[in-house]
C-alpha cells in the first residue's frame, strides 16, 4: 500500500485515497481569485501537527513573522513549531543573494542575475534548497520566480528539486497563481513533470456571491486521472468541500 501524507482538507483526501502519496512532486494552480495561499497553509498547518518537519519558501513576505501573523489569523498558531525548529520559512531571493565576499570572489558569476537591486545566484539558489530538510514544503509563487529569473535557469532549478525531492521520500507541493503567466499554465506543468496536479477555480454568481471550486487533474498512484469540479467552503476550520 502506498504511503501517503494527508492534506486535512475534508473532501479532498477521500477524493484521492487518503492523501497526496510520498516521493511526489506537485502543483496547485490557482485562478486570480481562488485562496491559493490559504490552501497550502491549511496543508502545511495539518502536516506540521502530524509531527513533520516543513519549509515554506516564498517571496512575498517581507518577513517571516508576516506569514505567522496571516497563518494565525486563520486560527493556525504556527510559531510553536517555528521554536521548536520543525518549521522553516525561507525567502528565494534572500536565499539566492550573493554575499559581498561571493561578488568579490566571483565564483557564482556565470548566471548571476539582478533582481530588485539584489544580485542573486540560481546556482546557490539549487545548491540551499537542494538542501533543504524537510518532510514536507511549500513552493509558494514559482511563477513569480519564473518571471524574474531566465527560463532555462528556472526549469534547471525546478528540475534539481523535484527530482531531489521524488528521491528523499517527501512531498513538495509548488503554488501556482495563474494570472501571473504569461504562457499556457498547463505547459509548466509538463516541464515540471508533476505527479500531482489540483487546480483552484473561482466563479461569481448573478448575484455577486463567490463560489469556489476544485479539481484533481493528476495524481499518483490514485484511480484517477480528471474529475468534475468540486465546490468548497472557508470556514473557521479553513477549507471544507460540500
Amino acid at each position: 500500500m502506498m504511503d501517503r501524507i494527508p492534506t486535512g482538507i475534508e473532501g479532498l483526501d477521500r477524493l484521492i485515497e487518503g492523501g497526496i502519496p510520498k516521493a511526489t512532486s506537485g502543483i496547485v494552480i490557482a485562478d486570480r481569485r481562488s485562496p491559493g495561499g490559504i490552501f497550502g497553509q491549511q496543508i502545511l498547518w495539518n502536516n506540521l501537527k502530524r509531527g513533520l518537519r516543513c519549509t515554506y519558501f516564498h517571496t512575498r513576505y517581507a518577513s517571516e513573522r508576516e506569514l505567522l501573523d496571516e497563518m494565525a489569523g486563520n486560527g493556525w498558531d504556527a510559531t510553536p513549531f517555528v521554536e521548536k525548529t520543525n518549521f522553516r520559512v525561507t525567502d528565494y531571493i534572500a536565499l539566492a543573494e550573493l554575499t559581498p565576499e561571493e561578488q568579490q570572489r566571483g565564483e557564482l558569476s556565470q548566471d548571476v542575475k539582478e533582481v530588485e537591486g539584489r544580485f542573486i545566484s540560481v546556482q546557490k539558489l539549487t545548491k540551499l534548497t537542494s538542501k533543504a530538510d524537510y518532510d514536507f514544503a511549500i513552493y509558494d509563487d514559482i511563477d513569480l520566480l519564473l518571471r524574474r529569473l531566465d527560463k532555462p535557469q528556472f526549469f534547471d532549478w525546478a528540475g534539481t528539486v523535484a527530482k531531489l525531492q521524488k528521491e528523499r521520500g517527501g512531498l513538495a507541493l509548488a503554488l501556482v497563481y495563474q494570472q501571473n503567466l504569461p504562457d499556457d499554465v498547463m505547459s509548466l506543468v509538463d516541464r515540471l513533470g508533476s505527479d500531482c496536479t489540483i487546480e483552484l477555480q473561482t466563479s461569481e454568481t448573478p448575484d455577486g456571491m463567490l463560489q469556489h471550486f476544485f479539481r484533481v487533474t493528476r495524481m499518483k498512484g490514485t484511480q484517477i486521472s480528471r474529475h468534475g469540479w468540486v465546490p468548497y467552503v472557508m470556514g473557521k476550520e479553513g477549507i471544507t468541500a460540500i
